[in-house]
């Protein structure tokens, strides 16, 4: 899809792949199906591999949550619940979504949903259109139930996948990443002839939206890097 995607953006390769969390396993695997088209890598605080591959009951848990969650959105979506609610968020109304959660989600999707908005509060005015109207369709709900149902799936195939070592890699961890995550991204750079993991400071999961200048910096140099820009 990622391919027939580019294809219809009439992009030709080679590319510079930045993909985040579950994103970024879904650039390390187009590199290691497609290397001659990637020139650089750079995965933002990636999802692990290893701990999604072999869940624990709670992990589990959460996941079904998240599903569950997803699966209860595409319903509002569908009913223009959900457009109501970012409409009202987008014009300072924030009672209303928060009414509009609790409502609708437990507790603890409450939060998240809550925590959702705060961090798309973070992107620039003028994405806002185009957040809502994705996040109003009730396909991107079921998507993303998907997404979380597959997971453990699709790290345990992401355990076999690796990357050409000659292809640059930057990984970004934030700064309250796992000791286990970050011993992870280390043994992916070790296999790496040019990597480079850098932890960032003062920085959550979020980093292109709470530290976009040192993501936009890590794309510079994977620029600068590649035997085209010579």
């Amino acid at each position: 899809e990622f391919e027939a995607l580019l294809r219809a953006a009439n992009l030709p390769p080679p590319y510079i792949l930045v993909g985040h969390s579950f994103g970024a396993m879904l650039m390390q695997a187009y590199a290691h199906r497609r290397p001659e088209q990637v020139q650089g890598l750079l995965l933002v605080d990636p999802i692990s591999s290893v701990q999604w591959a072999d869940c624990d009951p709670e992990d589990q848990r959460r996941l079904s949550l998240g599903a569950k969650l997803a699966q209860r959105g595409a319903w509002l979506a569908r009913f223009g619940i959900v457009r109501l609610a970012l409409s009202a968020l987008a014009s300072g109304l924030r009672w209303f979504p928060k009414l509009m959660a609790r409502l609708t989600a437990q507790k603890q999707g409450a939060r998240f949903m809550e925590r959702m908005a705060g961090e798309i509060r973070r992107l620039p005015p003028d994405a806002g259109p185009m957040i809502r109207a994705n996040w109003s369709r009730p396909k991107c709900f079921r998507a993303l139930a998907c997404y979380l149902e597959a997971l453990p799936e699709n790290a345990r195939t992401a355990l076999s996948v690796s990357v050409p070592a000659e292809i640059p890699v930057i990984i970004l961890s934030a700064e309250n990443a796992t000791e286990s995550e970050i011993r992870e991204r280390d043994a992916w750079i070790a296999r790496n002839d040019n990597g480079r993991h850098i932890r960032v400071a003062q920085s959550g999961h979020w980093i292109q939206l709470e530290k976009p200048d040192v993501v936009i910096e890590a794309v510079r140099q994977l620029v600068h890097s590649s035997p085209s820009h010579h």
